[in-house]
């Protein structure tokens, strides 16, 4: 495997809820097995975003989020009542890895 490594930012002006455009869709499903060593695809607004991405991470990361719909959307992908990522302040956290299952919370500078 290669160290190349792709970074999608703001995947929801790019790609709709319902499904991803076919070239991110490829790139989210065979990009791995292609030599990629990581996709990184970020939004401010993942409610709005396709689900191709959250399907396919081995780890999930949020941090604040304003809108109401957003917070209950990742709630439900995280598997962790919404008051979990209700509050936040910036550069805390709520992740789950998908391997071990295990989600935790933290601040990015401690």
């Amino acid at each position: 495997m290669c160290n190349a490594a792709v970074v999608a930012e703001e995947t929801a002006d790019v790609t709709s809820p319902s499904k991803a455009p076919y070239w991110w869709g490829q790139l989210i499903r065979k990009g791995r097995a292609r030599g990629l060593s990581s996709i990184f695809a970020l939004t401010q607004r993942p409610a709005e975003s396709d689900k191709t991405a959250i399907g396919n991470a081995t780890l999930f990361r949020t941090g604040r989020l304003k809108r109401a719909d957003d917070r209950k959307m990742v709630a439900k992908e995280l598997d962790v009542h919404v008051s979990e990522v209700t509050g936040l302040k910036p550069l805390d956290f709520v992740e789950r890895d998908d391997v071990t299952g295990k989600v935790r919370k933290g601040n990015l500078c401690k």
